[in-house]
């Protein structure tokens, strides 16, 4: 089937059986969840539509366009309360409309949780693990992120597309060509947040500095 296929055969669910969940960008969760164990690619407009397909009851555009989704709803869902949280680690989705999105970690782990149970017709309020359980692999990745972000060897990079030279050692404040390995490692975590994150920059950055240890 083809992705459209796939999102057009899209059955929506009743309220009663999604009433146990609370916050629309839960249900976009579950959409999301369902979108990527099906294997399409999660943009603005897959998961717009997908949304409105699946919660017809809540997407709606309005009373008298009730067969129609509401952009404006879905936009704010998606683009705002689904990935641009006041803690990083409530947010459902990375990305953006742009380049797409990724389900995060806590993301998928919601999804999965919620949509099993309105599969399973379980309507009891459904309790999701401490965010500290499900992302508590992240702390490597985003420590190794972070020290890449605020390195002042990668502010040089935005500004100029260079990096100084042996700046790799320094950016781990290790003694010039000695722990390789464990530079190697932690360049990894920061890689894969990076990518988590859609933040090309920081990859671009990563690349280069991984030339150093050459």
């Amino acid at each position: 089937m083809t992705y459209r296929e796939i999102i057009l055969s899209i059955k929506g669910f009743k309220p009663e059986q999604y009433a146990h969940i609370k916050g629309d960008s839960k249900l976009g969760s579950v959409t999301a969840y369902y979108l990527k164990i099906n294997g399409v690619p999660l943009t603005m407009n897959y998961l717009g539509i997908a949304m409105f397909k699946m919660f017809p009851d809540v997407f709606y555009c309005d009373e008298d366009f009730k067969e129609y989704p509401s952009l404006d709803r879905l936009n704010r869902e998606i683009c705002m309360h689904m990935t641009i949280t006041k803690n990083k680690n409530d947010a459902i989705l990375a990305g953006s409309a742009k380049n797409g999105f990724q389900l995060t970690k806590y993301g998928e782990f919601l999804g999965k949780q919620l949509y099993e149970s309105i599969l399973s017709g379980n309507n009891e309020q459904v309790v999701v693990k401490q965010k500290e359980d499900v992302d508590a692999h992240k702390e490597g990745p985003m420590k190794e992120y972070q020290r890449i972000k605020k390195s002042i060897y990668f502010q040089e990079f935005l500004k100029t597309g260079m990096i100084s030279k042996n700046a790799v050692w320094k950016v781990y404040d290790v003694i010039p060509f000695t722990q390789e390995m464990t530079i190697r490692k932690k360049m990894k975590l920061a890689e894969a947040k990076a990518s988590e994150c859609s933040d090309q920059d920081a990859m671009a950055f990563l690349e280069k500095l991984a030339l150093q240890l050459n």
